[in-house]
């Protein structure tokens, strides 16, 4: 959890220490979140699939360079073996890197550290558990007008202690 915390410290000063020769940007997405449990794997619990909401907030301090930090839940549950599980809350602090290879394509690679929280609902009651772990993914941001990029990644948040959680986002970028 400590360095969890020194991570977002971190980006966080990068990101506000830029602020004023960066530029900033907003962004929200829609997630096609996997997740899956080794401890259940012996039974029909191999994968839930839920659709979250990720929205982040950045900083391109350098052309090829960018911080950011991002914040989501799930906006519609999975439910298996009689429990409902629902992606409570996903945050965490990024880098990307990435190379423009047209003034309309911008492919990148990011990594960071991210800290979920998961509830489970079933007739036994409720419980909740939390994973964090390093992160990283790929992406490109597509060039919709000056300030408005369409933006598709791929992200592995989780793959701790037989947690694995990951996702397909296609979002919406706006430069300020």
């Amino acid at each position: 959890m400590n360095r969890f915390y020194k991570v977002i410290s971190f980006v966080s000063l990068s990101v506000l220490s830029s602020v004023a020769i960066a530029d900033k940007y907003a962004g929200i997405g829609v997630v096609k979140t996997n997740y899956s449990e080794s401890a259940f794997a012996d039974e029909d619990f191999a994968e839930v699939n839920l659709t979250s909401l990720v929205g982040r907030i950045g900083s391109q301090f350098h052309p090829n360079f960018s911080a950011e930090l991002r914040l989501g839940s799930s906006i519609k549950d999975d439910t298996t073996m009689g429990t409902e599980i629902d992606l409570a809350s996903l945050y965490g602090a990024y880098i990307r890197a990435g190379v423009p290879i047209t003034q309309s394509i911008y492919p990148y690679a990011v990594a960071g550290y991210t800290r979920s929280s998961f509830d489970y609902t079933s007739s036994l009651g409720d419980s909740s558990e939390s994973e964090s772990d390093v992160s990283f993914g790929v992406g490109v941001d597509l060039r919709l007008s000056d300030k408005v990029l369409a933006n598709l990644e791929y992200m592995n948040y989780i793959d701790e202690n037989g947690a694995e959680v990951n996702g397909y986002q296609l979002g919406v970028i706006k430069y300020f």
